[in-house]
């Protein structure tokens, strides 16, 4: 009766540690696929594939909560980006869309940002903004001097505004204002380039016209004034 008994027991335990292997590998099969499934989404995410599939709700246990977090995590990174991308897109229009060249510096003069008509007027192209500071750019000593100025203009007490001549003759009306990113301490600054160099060309002729006006005139009203007299 005990050997009868004693191998029952046996068969028993047996039998219990194959169901238990057996619903201990079930389990880590499916927490294995889980884990995969969810380093699956998150590399996809990391790559920008939003449109990876959503993962569904299968309990209500930590990695399922992880699941949600991560799920939520990718939808709110997908809007974020789909925003960024349409204010960019406004932005490059309305860069487009300027007829003033702007420029963007840091504190040490590099190019951050240049529009179209920028690249116009200094007769540059992408590849030479590339890793190149504004001086580069423009080798004129009055741009040299507008950077200098920059980095020691109070821009909290007062507007930057300068009239500056270029050496092939061309001026340019230059407004500048501090750049910041959500600090005390500016990170750059905006230039705004105005061509005026027609403005210019229209007031030398016409200081050239009353000064040959006035000239013209000075003589015979002096004979006439002597006749006067």
């Amino acid at each position: 009766v005990s050997r009868s008994l004693g191998r029952t027991l046996l068969v028993g335990l047996f039998l219990c540690s194959l169901l238990g292997l057996g619903v201990a590998y079930l389990f880590s099969r499916r927490l294995s696929n889980r884990v995969n499934r969810l380093a699956e989404f998150s590399k996809a995410v990391a790559h920008g594939q939003f449109a990876a599939p959503i993962l569904p709700r299968s309990g209500d246990d930590e990695l399922n909560v992880l699941e949600q977090n991560l799920r939520d995590m990718s939808l709110k990174i997908h809007d974020n980006i789909n925003a960024l991308r349409s204010e960019k897109e406004k932005l490059d229009s309305i860069l487009r869309c300027m007829v003033e060249g702007l420029v963007v510096i840091d504190p040490k003069g590099k190019v951050l940002l240049i529009n179209e008509q920028a690249k116009t007027m200094f007769g540059v192209s992408e590849e030479q903004i590339r890793d190149g500071s504004f001086v580069e750019i423009s080798r004129s000593p009055a741009m040299r001097a507008i950077v200098r100025e920059l980095s020691e203009f109070d821009f909290t007490k007062n507007t930057y505004s300068k009239r500056v001549s270029v050496e092939d003759g061309r001026w340019f009306r230059v407004n500048a204002v501090s750049l910041r990113n959500g600090t005390e301490r500016p990170s750059g600054s905006i230039l705004v380039f105005h061509d005026i160099t027609e403005i210019q060309r229209l007031q030398t002729v016409r200081s050239d016209f009353v000064a040959n006006l006035s000239h013209e005139l000075r003589t015979p009203l002096t004979a006439i004034r002597g006749y006067v007299e």
